[in-house]
């Protein structure tokens, strides 16, 4: 049996993992926003706070129970290597078993997405799985994928103690971004990479579809926070870079041992006019 199939079937027999139905009582960050848009920058600093407890690259191995992840990672910690926060990804995966995962299993299942994601249905135990994660944690949950864009009023519904960290970017640099990522993981700008909005044309230019990409996007969660004003902050990702504790300062107690800044990643692309241009279209 290889890997993936183990899991699978050991996840089976762990799916039940969990005394209640009652979802988390703590408040809940969720971060969110298009691909590419400085979303795991965040949620690496965020969750090299300390004030959250995240689902780690072990724990993301048992999607049905992160509760029992989360037992497995306190029983095998000491025999691990110590967690050193690390702000380096890959397609948005994380370095080491304790480093944050995206959880992308739990919310396919979880969600149960159809022809795209923005066609999904919230499963009954979704609620149940993350309450019993944040009762084993005993902190409040910190949760990200780009996969939520457009499911936030939703999740909003079933997680009432949930807020919606935005992550926004200069969406030529976003698209640009994007179409550097389909090159470095297919070989090939024309290939779909990440969340796949309605509506889109898998016929259209890469420029173009990258655009819409982010174009979509942005509509569902700039929708999402104008509709729950209250449970949706913006988070600019340049301000980011340039100030880690300015920004991070409203979401975390003490930002202070976060490092201070990251470089620019404005990137030169010759691609930037095609993209502006097919951004002003979608």
């Amino acid at each position: 049996m290889d890997v993936d199939a183990l899991l699978v079937a050991l996840n089976a027999e762990i799916a039940g993992w969990h005394e209640s139905d009652a979802g988390p009582a703590l408040p809940v960050t969720v971060v969110v926003g298009a691909p590419r848009s400085g979303t795991t920058l965040t949620y690496q600093l965020l969750a090299a706070s300390g004030a959250f407890a995240y689902p780690s690259n072990l724990v993301a191995r048992f999607w049905q129970a992160p509760a029992f992840g989360a037992r497995l990672a306190t029983v095998l910690g000491p025999l691990l290597p110590p967690p050193v926060p690390a702000y380096r990804s890959n397609a948005g995966n994380t370095e080491g078993w304790s480093g944050p995962h995206e959880l992308s299993w739990f919310w396919r299942e979880q969600l149960a997405f159809g022809a795209h994601h923005g066609h999904f249905a919230v499963q009954p135990g979704l609620a149940a799985r993350l309450g019993a994660f944040e009762r084993e944690a005993g902190r409040p949950l910190l949760l990200k994928s780009n996969l939520l864009c457009f499911a936030v009023p939703a999740l909003a519904a079933a997680l009432p103690t949930a807020r919606f960290v935005w992550v926004r970017r200069d969406p030529v640099d976003t698209a640009l971004s994007i179409l550097a990522m389909r090159e470095r993981v297919h070989g090939d700008a024309g290939r779909w990479w990440s969340i796949e909005p309605p509506g889109v044309d898998l016929a259209a230019s890469p420029a173009d579809q990258v655009a819409f990409q982010v174009a979509r996007c942005t509509a569902a969660l700039a929708a999402a926070a104008a509709a729950l004003p209250d449970r949706v902050v913006t988070l600019d990702y340049a301000a980011l870079c340039a100030d880690v504790h300015g920004t991070l300062a409203p979401l975390v107690p003490d930002p202070s041992a976060l490092p201070a800044s990251f470089p620019s990643s404005t990137r030169d692309d010759p691609r930037a006019d095609a993209v502006r241009a097919a951004l002003a279209r979608a």
